[in-house]
């Protein structure tokens, strides 16, 4: 690798080296560096880096739990190369004990103060360097700290220009407080051009303590996987918040002392009605704890009608009373207007949506998680006159959907089934005409019943997806089912019992360009004919019989040689 002297890029992102070639500091017209993984091999060491000075974009450096000594990291030279913007800088977790080895790593790793992107993943130490928030990298617009033991947060609030910034998994944090705006005393507002703020998975964190005046331009707040979350204390007033995403923290709401624009004092649904400004996404979650109906009808969704998309979701085995969420979702309709519905955890066994044009504008409807259902006869089906995305996932009792589903909603043009395993087919009636994408996954009787179907009457289909079909007489595929030649992706996954591609149903996807085969067992080579000439792109995992044929030097090698990207992946 040191002979080649005038390399000006070398893209390694998502390949499995564990060390760097030999030589990579002589590499000093290297422009672009993807990732520089550090270890003890020569070429690995970290001092490799600083006699290339022409770096520039993103640079990620994994495995610093290697550097055994931090004047060798200070040698990397962060902080003289002024071109990369975007910096990543990885420890694998619990690979080391040396938790002040590693502060010393990360302060002498410290980058230019134009640096535009920053994370940092797995470190070690117990607190940050005084680099990390300090008020010099004015230009720095993202920041991600991930996986860190540090019982504290580093003081961010008085970066000017921090826009994004995501914090997960630091499980010793328990208050956040002062110390994380830097100084609530200063002119400069706190995370004065914050727009959105993420905090996921802190076990231990309980209370959160605000600055009055911080986050005067957050526009979205989630807050995730935080259950022991109780005092909360956000600023009285946060003019620009449109979207507070709250999950897996059961005590959040409730625990709100003074909540912005999205919630006044408590947790009520009838506190949405004041909200008369909302607009965009808005969900609304633990609708199990809605114990009457009419206080649902409160908070008049009806009359929101600058909310484009919206979703409902109860959280399932909380609530037993499907009568009651059946009236509570009755007095949840929106607004004519609305554009996407998602409904979630909803116990009723019939799903009836509506009898009138209440949504004539809805063009996709999710319908996930509905422990109970066995129908969707969807009376109303047909005044979605403008519905493009149906999605069914996660329905583990459906049986039935509605058959002539081309003349109900004739201009769908996505399809999604995933996880109805007592699903009958529905497919007789003949699917609509418009279909561009069509995925079935898990809906075994369907799956075997569209195996013997005609699709080459869907002439605008480009994408289908088939799988998690265990009936052992699907050996081939396509077998008797035909494919139109539009398809220009096709995954093909979990079909336990298929042994053969069949290349006389293959050959008419002339236009195929990305074949993805996951999870086939016992599929035993490619057709001997080969795969369509136009592919682009063939992705291969957990086909243990196909792997070592398929790969360099292998017996179906010369059928796949032609196509630009090829990935055969072992099972995770």
């Amino acid at each position: 690798m040191g002979r080649l002297i005038n390399l000006s890029h070398l893209d390694i992102k998502g390949t499995k080296l564990r060390d760097m070639p030999p030589q990579m500091g002589k590499l000093t017209k290297l422009q672009k560096l993807t990732d520089f993984f550090v270890g003890k091999q020569s070429g690995s060491s970290i001092k490799e880096l600083r006699k290339l000075e022409e770096l520039r974009g993103e640079l990620c450096i994994r495995n610093l739990q290697e550097v055994e000594e931090a004047r060798d990291a200070q040698e990397a030279n962060l902080k003289g190369k002024e071109k990369i913007k975007k910096l990543e800088l990885t420890w694998q977790r619990y690979a080391s004990t040396d938790s002040e080895n590693e502060r010393l790593v990360l302060e002498s790793l410290q980058p230019h103060t134009g640096l535009e992107h920053l994370s940092i993943h797995g470190y070690g130490g117990a607190s940050f360097p005084i680099w990390v928030g300090h008020s010099s990298f004015s230009r720095m617009l993202s920041l991600n700290l991930n996986e860190c033991p540090c019982s504290f947060l580093p003081p961010l609030g008085q970066l000017d220009s921090l826009e994004y910034l995501t914090i997960e998994d630091f499980d010793r944090v328990e208050v956040i407080g002062p110390e994380f705006y830097g100084s609530c005393t200063s002119m400069k507002k706190p995370f004065r051009s914050l727009k959105v703020l993420k905090f996921k998975y802190m076990s231990r964190w309980s209370e959160w303590i605000s600055c009055e005046g911080a986050f005067p331009l957050l526009e979205e707040l989630h807050v995730e996987g935080s259950a022991n979350l109780q005092k909360v204390t956000l600023p009285s007033h946060l003019p620009s918040l449109k979207i507070l995403d709250v999950g897996e923290c059961k005590q959040f709401a409730s625990a709100l002392n003074k909540a912005p624009a999205i919630l006044k004092s408590g947790s009520s649904i009838k506190e949405l009605r004041k909200l008369e400004e909302l607009r965009g996404e808005l969900c609304i979650r633990n609708l199990q704890e809605v114990e009457e109906a009419r206080d649902a009808q409160e908070a008049n969704l009806k009359g929101k009608e600058k909310i484009k998309k919206l979703e409902l979701t109860w959280q399932r085995y909380a609530s037993t009373d499907s009568e009651n969420e059946r009236l509570v979702l009755e007095s949840l309709q929106p607004h004519t207007g609305l554009e996407h519905l998602s409904i979630h955890g909803y116990g009723v066994p019939v799903f009836q949506f509506g009898g009138n044009a209440a949504a004539v504008r809805l063009t996709c409807l999710e319908i996930c998680y509905l422990p109970n259902l066995k129908s969707l006869d969807f009376q109303g089906l047909r005044h979605l006159t403008s519905l493009r995305e149906l999605k069914v996932r996660n329905c583990q009792k459906l049986m039935f959907m509605p058959e002539c589903m081309h003349s109900i909603v004739p201009s769908l043009t996505k399809l999604t089934v995933y996880n109805c395993p007592e699903l009958e087919s529905f497919l007789e009636g003949g699917l609509p005409f418009t279909l561009e994408s069509l995925e079935f996954n898990d809906c075994g009787k369907v799956v075997d019943h569209l195996m013997h179907c005609d699709l080459q009457v869907l002439s605008s289909l480009s994408h289908l997806k088939i799988g998690g079909c265990y009936d052992p007489d699907v050996e081939s595929f396509p077998g008797k089912m035909l494919l139109p030649s539009t398809v220009t992706s096709l995954i093909i996954c979990d079909l336990p019992y298929l042994k053969f591609l069949d290349y006389r149903g293959l050959q008419h996807l002339t236009s195929l360009e990305k074949l993805w085969i996951h999870s086939c067992y016992n599929l035993q080579s490619l057709p001997d004919e080969g795969l369509p000439s136009s592919l682009s792109t063939l992705d291969i995992s957990d086909c243990p019989l196909l792997k070592q044929r398929c790969e360099f030097g292998g017996e179906d090698w010369p059928k796949i040689s032609h196509i630009p990207k090829v990935q055969i992946m072992d099972p995770e």
